[in-house]
């Protein structure tokens, strides 16, 4: 890399520092949007099974459904509160395409019989549709 070039790039992220998402401080790892404290932080949901004592109480519930996955849990005033306003209400569209690649890389390990299962996004009204301008569950 010529000198010049290290140059521009040394400049370039004192202008536009990479910045984390979730905590807006720390520069993120390279090939990713959040930094190493925030992925460690991040309430990381493990894949299981549900369990019947789960569901006890949560009628409007399917009892045919058996599994269920999802990547992060989420709080109110939380830093997963915080992305999902970055992507619904500030069009970040590259935190939604990094958290889904992890999502999807997270189902993929699972090895499942994909023919027995189906991934369902959760509907939005076409008013917010509009005023967003797309759909963030598909």
């Amino acid at each position: 890399m010529s000198v010049v070039r290290k140059y521009i790039e040394g400049v370039g992220r004192v202008l536009f520092p990479r910045i984390c998402y979730a905590c807006q401080q720390y520069e993120p790892l390279h090939g990713h949007l959040l930094c190493n404290k925030c992925l460690k932080q991040l309430p990381w949901i493990p894949t299981q099974p549900i369990a019947e004592a789960a569901l006890e109480g949560k009628e409007h519930f399917p009892r045919d459904v058996s599994f269920f996955d999802s990547l992060l849990y989420f709080t109110k005033h939380s830093k997963v509160q915080h992305l999902i306003k970055q992507i619904k209400y500030n069009g970040q569209r590259s935190l939604a395409w990094y958290l889904g690649q992890r999502l999807g890389q997270k189902l993929k390990n699972l090895e499942l019989d994909w023919s027995q299962y189906e991934i369902v996004p959760v509907p939005i009204h076409r008013k917010r549709k509009r005023q967003r301008g797309y759909n963030q569950a598909m």
